[in-house]
């Protein structure tokens, strides 16, 4: 059955969650988004990128673009020379001692730092046929400021430095350095400064051509880029899903935040982003915003979807996420700014790096627990989404120490399956509570027809009652005889004390708990034994109830009892019986009443009268029949199919 809710809003319907989930279900947001995906995806596949992105050399394909690796050769010398009053040597600078150097295997935080903030880095420009050569250093970039040379030559400076060469974060970058043609074979040598934790090249070093380095980035960032640009799209449809959520509850989806979180540091760890968009700052202060956020999401969702209770442990901890991330954006901030050492946030940061790591086995305990203790399927989903994560980890980090060989990382493709999975989590519960909304809409249709059946059944019943009883005292008032004075006070009794008896049952048919089957066999007792023994009748009731049988509802309980009580009424005024029989069955299909006396029967009269077709009109109301049978003894038999007409 279609409904529509309204109210007083201009005669516009109100966004019902019923309404909500089904335009979740129906809109194409989500087909569009993975068209999306699936498009730019096998984009590179088909060499629609290596199209777009041309050599400039004529007929130069693209497997002969290559670029060589800069991983050995690596030497290093800490700028720690001082003039006799203690300062900085302004003028030497930018010319390192040539018998400090020392081979590094890795150009990233050389051993005997100290406390030193100025680092110097050099490695011999392999010589080549590059036609336009350049150096790219990834996504990782330099931390933090640093000026490249060849031989006394400035080729490349990224941040703000003084004289000296130190500075303050200016973001997280990565750099393509034009060379040219007398550069190779040179010595290069990189000027680095960091105040932060980590000093020297956090990213890899490559040379080759312009062309071939854009087709190399473009080539193995796309994937990573697209992926997160799908996830990003996931949480803002999240969020536009929940946003009349969000008006009303405050409630906000973690799902969201999450999926957010993990597309936007998925961008940020592409050295692509910095070729569409070269704005380090930008890009440094949504880094932080992921990393801060990411345990928000994590943490939120768990506790939204498997512990959803306030004041929880998880609420808890989430709520302290939450501020512990707004604090990490704030001293970030004003490091980009001077105003606070880059110390503060680099010692918050590796907080909640360890804080991460702990929080992932704790979670991961949880969801166990709930997945193969409690058997939940949501759990179970959930296991499955995370593994890829803890796989594409372990390899990304085997390769990072050189235990396997390979380039390629599978970090994005396993978060993207996460994610999905977690999608799934919710549409799963979406489903959940669309059957609820559905099943409670029917309760409350099956309800509404309920009271207007019962305020029917009290203006029939009662109402006719009080009528009777309103011209009776007319007449008894208008009269002037006592015996006829008497009767009508006597009638006036009778029809209170039915009165009395109908409000009774009405009253206790309003309430679900009076109305189950012991309450009405007791009724059914109690009113035949009263109405029968009163006039010295024999009274035999029994009754075979299956005891897991669901509880009649107020219209079944009222009719069934009104029908009951008009055969009984017949049985005495009309059958001149000196025996009733009354036997009462139900099981989960089926009922059955029947009420049998020894009388002489009932008059066509009676047979046609009204009170007959009342009891018929009763038994069509609750989806049953009535058939009555009257030769010498009459039965009065009720048939309802239960399983029907009352589920």
């Amino acid at each position: 059955m279609k409904t529509t809710d309204q109210q007083g809003n201009g005669g516009k319907p109100t966004r019902t969650p019923e309404r909500f989930i089904n335009t979740y279900f129906s809109r194409p947001y989500i087909y569009l988004s993975i068209l999306f995906l699936l498009l730019f995806l096998f984009g590179p596949a088909a060499g629609f990128f290596q199209h777009f992105l041309q050599s400039e050399t004529p007929g130069t394909d693209f497997n002969e673009a290559l670029l060589e690796k800069m991983s050995k050769g690596w030497e290093y010398q800490w700028d720690n020379r001082t003039t006799t009053d203690g300062q900085k040597n302004t003028d030497e600078m930018m010319l390192p001692i040539e018998k400090e150097w020392k081979p590094i295997v890795y150009p990233l935080n050389p051993p005997e730092r100290n406390g030193r903030n100025l680092l110097f880095l050099r490695h011999t420009i392999p010589a080549g046929s590059w036609s336009e050569p350049a150096l790219l250093i990834d996504g990782r970039g330099i931390l933090l400021t640093f000026r490249a040379y060849v031989g006394e030559q400035l080729i490349h400076e990224f941040g703000r430095m003084n004289s000296r060469g130190e500075g303050h974060i200016s973001g997280i970058s990565s750099h393509i350095i034009p060379l040219d043609i007398q550069h190779l074979g040179q010595t290069l040598v990189i000027h680095v400064f960091s105040d932060y934790s980590n000093i020297g090249i956090r990213g890899r070093v490559y040379i080759g051509s312009k062309s071939s380095i854009y087709q190399s980035i473009v080539r193995k960032d796309i994937n990573k880029l697209v992926i997160g640009i799908f996830m990003v799209l996931i949480g803002l449809l999240d969020f536009f899903s929940y946003r009349h959520n969000i008006k009303t509850t405050g409630a906000i989806p973690m799902f969201g935040v999450l999926a957010l979180a993990l597309g936007l540091y998925t961008i940020n760890v592409t050295t692509l982003k910095d070729v569409i968009l070269f704005a380090p700052v930008f890009w440094f202060n949504l880094y932080i915003v992921s990393m801060t956020i990411i345990p928000v999401g994590a943490i939120g969702f768990v506790w939204q979807t498997f512990r959803a209770r306030p004041g929880n442990f998880l609420h808890r901890l989430w709520i302290l996420h939450a501020v512990y991330a707004a604090v990490c954006q704030l001293s970030f901030l004003l490091a980009l700014y001077a105003l606070a050492p880059i110390s503060i946030g680099t010692l918050l940061l590796n907080i909640l790096r360890w804080l991460l790591i702990l929080e992932m086995f704790m979670i991961i305990g949880i969801i166990s627990w709930d997945a193969f203790a409690k058997k939940d399927a949501q759990a179970r989903i959930y296991l499955c989404g995370f593994l890829p994560v803890i796989l594409a980890g372990i390899h990304d980090s085997l390769a990072g120490l050189d235990k396997i060989e390979s380039s390629s990382s599978y970090v994005p493709w396993a978060m993207m399956v996460f994610i999905l999975s977690l999608e799934l989590i919710q549409r799963r519960l979406f489903i959940k509570v669309q059957n609820r909304l559905k099943k409670y809409t029917a309760q409350l249709e099956i309800k509404s027809v309920e009271k207007e059946e019962l305020l029917r059944d009290l203006h029939d019943g009662i109402g006719g009652l009080i009528t009777n009883i309103k011209f009776i005292s007319e007449m008894g008032r208008s009269s002037t005889s006592i015996p006829e004075m008497k009767e009508a006070l006597a009638n006036i009794s009778e029809h209170s004390s039915e009165s009395l008896i109908e409000i009774g049952n009405f009253m206790q048919s309003l309430d679900e708990d009076d109305t189950d089957w012991p309450i009405l066999e007791a009724k059914f007792r109690q009113f035949g034994e009263k109405l029968l023994a009163s006039r010295g009748m024999i009274f035999h009731f029994s009754a075979d109830i299956v005891d897991d049988i669901k509880r009649p509802d107020p219209v079944l309980f009222l009719n069934l009892l009104q029908i009951y009580k008009e055969a009984l009424t017949n049985a005495t005024k009309h059958a001149k019986a000196d025996s009733v029989q009354v036997h009462l069955s139900a099981d989960a299909a089926n009922l059955r009443l029947s009420v049998q006396d020894d009388g002489i029967g009932f008059g066509k009269s009676i047979v046609h009268g009204k009170g007959l077709a009342n009891m018929k009109a009763r038994a069509q109301k609750i989806g049953g029949a009535l058939s009555i049978t009257s030769r010498p003894g009459t039965v009065v038999v009720l048939e309802l199919p239960l399983k029907q007409n009352h589920p």
